[in-house]
């Protein structure tokens, strides 16, 4: 896989995961905010004060578990996190990583990555878990036909 493919399908997934947890919380309703959804819970909805435009406010945790191969020496991960555009705002509330991490661009389409390091310090690990933890503030969308 080249490099630019590669970002490409960080871009894809992280559109596609974003999408998918919409979708995952608007089922089971007709998909309007403020319904409820399978959970019996109601979407959040704050009303624009200015006009009669909606916006969704959702809180998504993700995690990723996974063994670590035998003499596994160093690893690094990147992870591709949603970006804040015309529609919606992102802001990363949490991240727990047993190493050190950082938020870099991608350069190509200047999407935001969080890049995980192990430095070396596997320290005879068979497994590990990292969580991060995101708010999106989603504004709604008119289609003008």
């Amino acid at each position: 896989m080249t490099k630019n493919s590669f970002r490409k399908y960080l871009t894809y997934l992280s559109l596609i995961s974003f999408i998918l947890a919409f979708l995952l919380l608007a089922s089971g309703s007709s998909g309007l905010p403020g319904e409820s959804n399978l959970t019996g819970r109601k979407l959040p909805v704050e009303e624009s004060v200015k006009s009669n435009e909606q916006t969704l406010s959702i809180k998504i945790s993700e995690s990723l578990k996974f063994s670590l191969p035998a003499k596994t020496c160093n690893l690094r991960i990147w992870i591709p996190l949603p970006s804040t555009d015309r529609y919606q705002s992102v802001k990363l509330l949490k991240i727990e990583s047993p190493w050190s991490h950082k938020i870099i661009r991608d350069p190509d389409f200047n999407n935001k990555i969080l890049f995980i390091d192990s430095n070396d310090s596997l320290e005879n690990k068979t497994q590990a878990i990292i969580k991060w933890e995101y708010k999106v503030v989603r504004d709604e969308q008119k289609w003008i036909l």
